[in-house]
């Protein structure tokens, strides 16, 4: 008897054990992302309530059957790829790249070569989506991060941003997540910047970059260029980063209100 008990008490610490790790973990760690994203300044309670209820209504029989599927999909390609090295055959470069993406833990990322061969960047975009990772270029590199709910989840905040509108992510987001942030601002033409505080501000400034290339455009050899006061810093961000792209000095003076930023056409 002491002996079934022991049995039916294990049992049972396995199926809590699995609970916690396949279902609660995967739905506490989606909210916390949702929680760092949105900052919910007032009713939090409400906003936990809503989101788990938007998140309930998402896992209905249909999504389970496509993580299902994409699950078999994956294990059958796994089997493929170790079946191939077993007899043999040349070495595949997608088993190399799977190996490399199946050791990402949740929150990290890993990086690819800028002379990776185009065959090979295939590959790790086709891998990424089928292991449902989130890949993107950065400068000449691909890199690839575990955070794929995070960046859908972070792409449809910075995207729905309308004119002059901005948007800030808590200063307790990772710097993976934050090279994502910034990934996708680059992505949809959206200005962003750090602040003091360590949190990461991102705006909708896209008028005000086309009028300012234009005027920066327009400037002959030695010619300059001053924005004054009621310039804010995330405004002089954009200029900054239009003066880097047009190969123009940008040039800082002052402090607070009597701040100005000069652009010089060499």
């Amino acid at each position: 008897h002491h002996r079934r008990g022991s049995m039916a008490v294990a049992v049972r610490a396995a199926i809590y054990d699995d609970f916690l790790e396949n279902k609660m973990r995967a739905m506490m760690e989606a909210m916390l992302q949702a929680l760092l994203i949105k900052k919910p300044e007032d009713d939090l309670e409400g906003f936990c309530i809503n989101w788990l209820k938007e998140w309930h209504a998402e896992q209905d029989a249909d999504q389970q059957e496509i993580a299902k599927l994409r699950a078999e999909r994956n294990l059958h390609a796994r089997r493929r790829d170790e079946l191939r090295e077993k007899l043999g055959l040349p070495p595949d470069m997608r088993i190399r790249i799977r190996q490399r993406l199946e050791l990402l833990k949740p929150g990290e990322c890993e990086e690819f070569p800028p002379d990776l061969p185009e065959d090979q960047r295939e590959i790790v975009y086709s891998l990424s989506s089928e292991m449902c990772l989130w890949a993107r270029e950065e400068g000449a590199s691909i890199v690839v991060f575990n955070l794929l709910s995070f960046a859908e989840a972070a792409h449809e905040q910075i995207d729905s941003l309308e004119l002059d509108q901005p948007t800030q992510f808590s200063n307790r987001i990772t710097p993976q997540q934050r090279r994502v942030v910034r990934l996708i601002c680059l992505e949809l033409g959206m200005t962003n910047r750090d602040q003091e505080d360590g949190s990461l501000s991102v705006a909708n400034l896209k008028d005000f970059v086309l009028r300012t290339k234009v005027e920066l455009q327009a400037l002959e050899s030695g010619q300059t260029k001053v924005y004054g006061r009621g310039v804010s810093g995330m405004h002089r961000t954009a200029i900054e980063n239009l003066a880097a792209e047009l190969g123009l000095q940008c040039v800082h003076e002052g402090d607070g209100g009597d701040k100005t930023t000069s652009i010089t056409r060499p």
